[in-house]
């Protein structure tokens, strides 16, 4: 029961992370600029760079298993992320 539970969470999680992996792909340049807050302290800007320091790897470790996966199961990479994109959008 815990098991189920579990995959089911794991798996959402996989989808997501997929999903945020081909929004970034294909990401845009937007329009008109966004306004962004650069009143960062140095603490914060110190605290983001160790907690990026270890977050990337291991979001890059994430992203090529879930491609090698999608690979596995005959499917291209892109027509992935188009497939969760609409899904995404309800298209």
């Amino acid at each position: 029961m815990i098991y189920s539970k579990l995959s089911k969470v794991f798996a959402l999680s996989a989808f997501l992370i997929v999903f945020a992996f081909g929004a970034m792909a294909q990401q845009q340049v937007p329009s008109a600029p966004q306004e962004i807050n650069e009143d960062f302290t140095d603490e914060e800007i110190e605290t983001f760079v160790k907690i990026n320091m270890e977050v990337i790897p291991i979001q890059q470790e994430a992203e090529g298993e879930m491609i090698e996966k999608i690979s596995e199961k005959g499917m291209e990479v892109n027509r992935f992320q188009e497939l969760a994109q609409a899904q995404q959008t309800g298209k």
